[in-house]
């Protein structure tokens, strides 16, 4: 059991990468349930996970370049790119397929091929990918265009759209993956106690959560991602301002400077 007042605010909810991370490298059942609902396999289908590139709780993440949020070699046949992107920058198709690309080219020299491990994104996103055509949850795999006949099954994308929860199907609710919408949205420690209550098995996600919100060090990186970010969009936000006053000080000139080439064309018929 946790000991919070219902009203009070997350000091940072799981939308904050490094909570995010904290959580799926500190508790391995919240691990677990996350990729049994996103994937909807059964949590006993689960033997092993191993995070592939871990981090030390507390500590800063050095280089985040091309480093992925989660890497899990999952019951040693499968490799799960999960990946937590709340802002939209216009280039998740491509930098997801970059991630995944990596990720599948890990054969070693004498390997055939044929014992290249299944490779699955799973894109948690606070925004909606594509949207003239808006899903909750929904799956892409490599198709014949004319039959949709599989090319391989080995090389698969998952997208869960946190802000389309009301287009959940039956399955969405059955697997889960609406139980993690809600954690992930919640804001408030009662959020939490209420997935709590209605859902026992997700009672350690809710536990962890608070034993990291007790963690002065991870909430220092909390904090530290969240000014980094913060700094970020004030810089997007001062550059398209920027753009905007120039591009409208440069369509005044081209005004300027048409209305003086049509006076010079008056004068030269003039004369």
């Amino acid at each position: 059991m946790i000991n919070r007042n219902a009203n009070e605010e997350l000091p940072y909810t799981l939308k904050n990468n490094y909570m995010f991370l904290a959580l799926m490298n500190s508790d391995e059942n919240s691990l677990k349930l996350l990729i049994s609902a996103t994937l909807n396999i059964k949590y006993d289908e689960i033997k092993s996970v191993e995070i592939n590139n871990p981090i030390e709780i507390g500590k800063a993440i050095e280089d985040k370049t091309f480093i992925l949020d989660v890497n899990v070699t999952l019951n040693d046949d499968t490799i799960l790119d999960i990946e937590l992107q709340i802002q939209d920058y216009q280039n998740w198709p491509e930098r997801s397929l970059s991630y995944m690309c990596r990720t599948y080219d890990t054969l070693r020299h004498g390997q055939d091929y044929i014992d290249s491990k299944t490779v699955i994104n799973i894109s948690i996103l606070d925004y909606t990918l594509f949207p003239e055509y808006p899903e909750f949850y929904s799956e892409f795999m490599i198709l014949n265009t004319k039959n949709h006949n599989v090319y391989t099954s080995k090389f698969r994308l998952y997208v869960l759209d946190l802000t389309k929860e009301q287009l959940a199907t039956n399955e969405d609710v059955s697997s889960g993956r609406t139980i993690w919408t809600k954690l992930f949205k919640a804001k408030k420690w009662g959020d939490l106690m209420k997935v709590m209550s209605e859902c026992e098995e997700y009672s350690s996600v809710v536990e962890s959560v608070d034993t990291l919100s007790n963690n002065r060090d991870v909430l220092y990186q909390c904090r530290t991602l969240a000014d980094e970010k913060e700094d970020f969009r004030y810089f997007v936000r001062w550059a398209n301002n920027k753009i905007d006053k120039l591009t409208s000080e440069m369509q005044e000139k081209d005004a300027e400077i048409a209305a003086l080439k049509e006076q010079l064309k008056n004068v030269k018929e003039e004369i």
